[in-house]
């Protein structure tokens, strides 16, 4: 059964319509009923793409249908949607006779296309109207942000899968080394009580090797994780630290406010930005635990400039221009005993922290040729200085 909508509960578009269905375009009355078209289209489109509980493809039907309403011909509107692999189309699609497309862009890259058209047209206006096209760029664009968004929040459930896959890792390195610890001690006192020439000694004396040697082994292997060679190319610092912004900001939640200072010259870095940026969103978590109640992160990048005039200055990265980026929060902070050691691999001040986190990020930044400080103070935040070697750009 259906049911007709009253004028009191009618929508906006629909009183629109009711009320100036028989003004042209061409009269005031008439382009104010499109404009209303328009933007409630647009307010609908924004809320649809909000929702992050729906898969593409929902929201890509709901802004189909939502689009097939909003242009001034709306009984040959015909509608497509490309965006990733996916290919949606409006059940009327067929090949319009007039057309018009806007590039669908995810962090500055085409991933797809929104196409209106119109069927069935022939000698009718050539073009649409101009609020529609600018309807059509609006929409493209909130898809985009859509995609983008949606890639950011991935990007954080993928970081903290990768800290829950370190905290096992650690967990059981942690243990075997203390497996291997007791081991090597337990040999060791057994030495002292077995007289030279005894054949038990020398098996003791295997078994006490044989940990240290175990232990060299897990040493070796965390070294190699740490300091295996990385892909260094010129990262733009700007760009990067803004595309970042929202991804910490969906890391951190809510409650902490993410501030960007970037110094408007501020020259790009030689890194893997890939590393680089899971260093930042490390540091942030590291912060989003130590403010549970709010606060503030703030994320700052400026020039240091190398003192040029110093006599037998080493030709060394370290000896070059820098970039400063200092990371910095409002959260519970440290003592100095423990600020001490926050980069010692498995130490950790958490209840269930695995200590690998601020060691991976110092690890990262001495591979790249760079340094890194803290400073902090209970109740009163930490801040980090990572410094990191000019990119040498032409």
């Amino acid at each position: 059964m259906t049911r007709e909508k009253t004028a009191g509960n009618a929508t906006g578009p629909e009183r629109a319509r009711g009320l100036f269905a028989t003004f042209p375009y061409s009269h005031p009355q008439g382009r104010l009923r499109e404009r209303v078209k328009e933007l409630h289209c647009l307010y609908r489109v924004l809320e649809v793409t909000s929702d992050k509980e729906a898969d593409v493809e929902e929201v890509g039907a709901r802004v189909i249908e939502l689009l097939m309403g909003a242009f001034l011909y709306e009984n040959r509107t015909v509608v497509r949607i490309r965006l990733g692999d996916k290919d949606l189309r409006s059940d009327n699609w067929k090949s319009p006779d007039l057309a018009m497309e806007e590039p669908i862009c995810c962090e500055r890259e085409e991933i797809g296309s929104l196409v209106i058209g119109y069927v069935d047209h022939q000698g009718a206006e050539s073009d649409f109207l101009p609020e529609e096209h600018d309807l059509v760029a609006a929409v493209a664009a909130n898809l985009g942000k859509m995609a983008e968004d949606r890639l950011l929040l991935e990007r954080v459930r993928q970081a903290e899968r990768s800290r829950a896959s370190a905290e096992i890792t650690g967990v059981f390195a942690h243990d075997f080394n203390n497996l291997l610890t007791v081991i090597m001690g337990s040999a060791e006192n057994l030495l002292d009580d077995i007289r030279e020439g005894d054949p038990a000694r020398e098996q003791v004396q295997m078994i006490g090797e044989a940990a240290v040697r175990g232990s060299a082994i897990v040493a070796q292997l965390l070294a190699h994780i740490r300091s295996r060679p990385l892909p260094r190319q010129a990262v733009q610092t700007a760009a990067m630290l803004h595309d970042m912004g929202r991804i910490l900001a969906s890391a951190v939640g809510k409650a902490i406010t993410v501030e960007l200072q970037i110094a408007p010259d501020v020259w790009p870095i030689c890194v893997d930005r890939t590393q680089l940026e899971n260093a930042l969103l490390n540091l942030a978590i590291n912060a989003r635990d130590a403010m549970p109640a709010g606060g503030r992160l703030c994320i700052s990048a400026t020039n240091v400039r190398a003192e040029r005039d110093q006599d037998n200055l080493p030709d060394t990265a370290m000896a070059g221009d820098r970039i400063r980026i200092e990371v910095s929060d409002t959260g519970s902070g440290m003592t100095d005993d423990i600020a001490a050691r926050a980069f010692e691999p498995f130490f950790s001040a958490k209840p269930h922290g695995t200590g690998l986190g601020l060691s991976s990020v110092a690890g990262f930044v001495h591979q790249s040729g760079g340094t890194i400080e803290l400073s902090s103070e209970p109740n009163h935040g930490t801040t980090f200085l990572i410094s990191l070697p000019r990119a040498q750009t032409s």
